[in-house]
């Protein structure tokens, strides 16, 4: 049994909370938790949908549907995020349309793809399919921008200087500048006039 990480089971995890939400009877907090929660949803897209081919969790019919899809359908260029609406979220496939496109993730970690051709019952006796499963493990699962952003800013700032009282006033000097220059473009930076 293969053991995937964070994206794929996040997606199906989510997927499901979400149908599971509009299961809820009042539906002004049904509408309010989907939409919350489908602000959620920027990792679905058709680039990434052959990650659900490695979830021992998906039916292998599903599976063989996904492989057709992206072996034998046009060549669209994918929406960059999906966008989910509650009123049809239960009447409609849930995951973006699996296309061509969705190889550029094997391309982009140098999967190889023969065991797309075999059926996904054999897949675990395919030696493609075998170390696809390792890269795939291997892949860190990143949080958004955001965290990431928190996250160097703060080891920044522990590099910067140990003393506490130090760091509270590098603080407070980058707070005092923000106001002097409030703008982060080349225009907004004062300059001396340049020759025309």
């Amino acid at each position: 049994m293969v053991r995937i990480n964070g994206s794929i089971l996040r997606s199906a995890n989510n997927l499901g909370f979400a149908k599971d939400i509009l299961q809820y009877h009042d539906e002004s907090i049904r509408k309010a938790c989907f939409t919350t929660l489908s602000r959620h949803f920027w990792y679905l897209s058709e680039d990434l949908i052959g990650l659900s081919l490695f979830d021992s969790r998906l039916p292998v019919s599903d599976k063989q549907a996904i492989v057709q899809a992206i072996l034998y359908d046009g060549a669209e260029e994918p929406a960059k995020r999906i966008n989910l609406h509650h009123h049809k979220f239960l009447r409609q496939h849930c995951l973006p349309s699996p296309r061509k496109n969705s190889l550029r993730l094997f391309k982009a970690l140098d999967i190889k793809t023969d065991f797309l051709s075999a059926n996904p019952r054999k897949w675990q006796e395919e030696e493609s399919y075998v170390e696809a499963c390792r890269r795939i493990e291997g892949l860190r699962v990143v949080n958004d921008t955001a965290e990431r952003g928190v996250a160097l800013i703060q080891s920044f700032n522990l590099r910067l200087t140990k003393d506490e009282e130090q760091r509270q006033f590098l603080l407070q000097v980058v707070e005092a500048h923000r106001h002097q220059q409030p703008g982060t473009s080349k225009a907004s930076l004062p300059g001396q006039a340049r020759p025309q």
